[in-house]
């Protein structure tokens, strides 16, 4: 099993190349630091898995597995995070990631993500499985919070890509206030990205981007 390894630590890499190491039949062949490497690197190396981390210098791991799995379906992704947000592992589960592991993982579990995606299983770890039942339980229940009027208007806005100077002019209030009303959205929806929100509004009909 070739794999690639994507992340802005090195002493993650470090960790999982120790890790890796100890694993028959594996080989690491290609590591980055960025989404511009990481796409470089796996065009090189065609790795059977990409092991990546979620959060990137101007990217993150749901709009990377896009471009990779656009590039090459057959690529195995497995999410490498720090954290487990119930929105982002939906969104990443969505994407057509085969694993999301936290960092602070079990022994021996990235050996068993790596067999369970090598036979083409989807591997989530306890905190991703339930975080991901979380986001689906509170979507069939119907309890995400109502938007107030302004709020609506607010994230259509930032979903076309208004900074949040511009949205402060065209709303004629200051920039303090839209930071406000962006806070109270992302707490009332449990989102807690601009590309989740964005992607949020898309799917409500609010923007068509």
């Amino acid at each position: 099993m070739k794999i690639v390894l994507v992340d802005d630590h090195e002493i993650v890499l470090e960790g999982l190349k120790l890790v890796l190491r100890a694993r028959p039949n594996t080989e690491v062949v290609g590591e980055a630091t960025d989404a511009a490497q990481a796409l470089t690197c796996i065009r090189a190396a065609k790795p059977d898995v990409v092991m990546l981390d979620m959060e990137l210098p101007q990217s993150n791991g749901v709009l990377l597995t896009r471009q990779i799995l656009q590039a090459s379906p057959d690529i195995r992704i497995i999410i490498f995070s720090a954290h487990v947000d119930p929105q982002l592992v939906s969104e990443a589960v969505q994407e057509g990631v085969s694993g999301y592991l936290t960092k602070v993982h079990r022994n021996g579990e990235i050996g068993v993500a790596l067999d369970a995606v090598e036979k083409g299983q989807l591997y989530l770890c306890a905190e991703a499985a339930t975080a991901l039942a979380q986001d689906y339980r509170k979507m069939a229940e119907g309890k995400e919070a109502r938007l107030s009027e302004r709020e609506v208007i607010v994230l259509r806005t930032l979903a076309e890509g208004r900074s949040t100077k511009e949205m402060a002019a065209d709303l004629k209030v200051s920039v303090k206030t839209v930071e406000t009303h962006r806070s109270r959205i992302m707490q009332k929806l449990n989102i807690h990205t601009v590309a989740g929100l964005t992607k949020y509004a898309v799917r409500h009909g609010l923007s068509s981007l």
